[in-house]
């Protein structure tokens, strides 16, 4: 089992800007296009740096999201993308589930380029002088 995973996306995903105007949008299937557009995107960029296995299966882990970004977004604004990476793992089978995410973290650098580095950690049981 891997214990650390480290990937790079390189986009400006979707924000939380784009995902509120879909609730006001008279077509029904722009948001079903948008995640699975962004979602190939993912995929493709995750299939040419790592090799598509299941690093992580049910052990409970820990995300970080850094977002890199050249645009003047809120770091609440730029998260909206957590779940179509998430999702993405999920249908590559990087994991079992996000279900066994526990924690997740965000942080925001400002810069010349969009991209996102992800971590994947996990979590381990330390053993402690009663277990031993």
């Amino acid at each position: 089992m891997t214990k650390r995973l480290t990937v790079r996306i390189e986009t400006q995903l979707i924000t939380w800007n784009d995902v509120a105007s879909f609730c006001f949008s008279k077509d029904s299937n722009r948001y079903a296009r948008t995640k699975k557009r962004q979602q190939a995107f993912i995929k493709h960029e995750l299939g040419n740096q790592i090799e598509i296995k299941n690093y992580f299966k049910k052990t409970p882990n820990r995300v970080s999201y850094e977002w890199h970004t050249s645009g003047h977004f809120d770091l609440g604004n730029l998260a909206a993308g957590e779940k179509f990476i998430a999702d993405s793992f999920n249908e590559l089978g990087l994991w079992d589930d996000d279900a066994y995410t526990q924690e997740i973290t965000h942080k925001q650098v400002r810069d010349t380029a969009d991209y996102v580095l992800v971590t994947i950690s996990a979590i381990t049981k330390k053993k402690t002088e009663e277990t031993k």
